[in-house]
Order: structure tokens, then C-alpha cells, then sequence
């Protein structure tokens, strides 16, 4: 894994041919365990943002 500004030969591929999934937004809700969870849609993805912001108000210091 490298910087965000190099990236390897498998994320280039990714870019050039992207899986076939509905989902457009995504973010990672709990930064311990690396959830994330994808929405189709902007209403659906606030819900998932609002829950990684409470998230982070209950561990202070980690979303900064």
C-alpha cells in the first residue's frame, strides 16, 4: 500500500472497470472494525453519516 497519490496496478482497474453494483455514496461508520456501508441513495447515505458522527462524538479524538 502506498500514498492516496500512488496508486497500485489492482486500484487502476478498479477506476478503468468498475464492478456492476448499484451503490454511489459510501462511508465507514466505525474506524475500528472498518465498517462501511453503501447507499444507492443521498436520504440513505445521511443516515450512514449521521451514524459515523455518533460514532465519533462517543470517541473523542478519533475522527479529527
Amino acid at each position: 500500500m502506498g500514498p492516496i497519490g500512488s496508486p497500485g496496478a489492482e486500484a487502476i482497474d478498479a477506476a478503468v472497470n468498475p464492478a456492476d453494483v448499484p451503490f454511489y455514496y459510501w462511508v465507514t461508520v466505525n474506524l475500528d472494525t472498518g465498517e462501511t456501508k453503501f447507499s444507492e441513495t443521498l436520504a440513505e447515505h445521511a443516515v450512514y453519516v449521521a451514524e459515523y458522527q455518533a460514532w465519533c462524538a462517543d470517541n473523542p479524538g478519533r475522527c479529527s
